[in-house]
């Protein structure tokens, strides 16, 4: 068994086939793996470049809007990788037509059903 099959089993499409089908329900192991990197990538570079900053010489409070505001948009890449490596909400074939606020009202249901947010 090659890494692009042991990928695939992990990512649950082991029966994968290299065909370009329009209807296919998921994207082809490749596509995932470059998305995911390419998502982390720019998390880890956006982490990187707000945290090297030097703001000696900056207020208090701007050196807080600087720092959460970088740290939030290399979270952002990081949750969008790791949507993308698993099929997760926008990237789900099943969500295809369907708009991003019905993806995200479906995945909150999801996570209340679950009893993610309950205080239990």
């Amino acid at each position: 068994m090659g890494v692009i099959d042991e990928w695939r089993a992990l990512m649950g499409n082991p029966q994968e086939t290299n065909n370009n089908n329009q209807d296919s329900k998921s994207d082809c192991t490749e596509c995932r793996v470059i998305g995911t990197v390419a998502c982390s990538g720019a998390g880890c570079y956006t982490l990187w470049s707000t945290l090297a900053k030097d703001m000696k010489g900056a207020s208090r409070s701007l050196k807080i809007r600087y720092y959460s505001f970088g740290t939030c948009l290399s979270l952002t890449f990081f949750t969008l990788a790791i949507c993308r490596a698993f099929d997760l909400s926008m990237f789900n074939a099943k969500n295809k037509d369907k708009t991003p606020l019905q993806i995200l009202n479906e995945d909150i249901k999801w996570f209340r059903e679950k009893k993610f947010f309950s205080k239990d």
